[in-house]
């Protein structure tokens, strides 16, 4: 298992449920990358900024959550469905 495999399960088991969550919350709605970094970042407060997307990512990548990405110079998605 590479060092980023690692990392990336590591941060997984500390945020993935608050990204499901967050992303539970707005099928059929659209968000901000911000507004998924905020909800995890006032829940967890030693996260890296950019941990929510990579996390998204991830979960997007291993059929978790189905989302489109509406604009991605501004980060923002709509959430398809999440597959709990």
């Amino acid at each position: 298992m590479t060092t980023q495999t690692t990392q990336l399960k590591r941060v997984r088991s500390l945020i993935g449920d608050l990204v499901m969550d967050f992303c539970s919350c707005r099928v059929g709605k659209e968000f901000y990358g911000w507004e998924l970094a905020t909800f995890v970042m006032d829940r967890v407060t030693h996260v890296a900024p950019g941990s929510p997307d990579r996390i998204l990512r991830d979960l997007r990548q291993s059929g978790a959550v189905e989302y489109t990405i509406v604009s991605k110079a501004q980060s923002r998605y709509y959430v398809d469905r999440v597959n709990a």
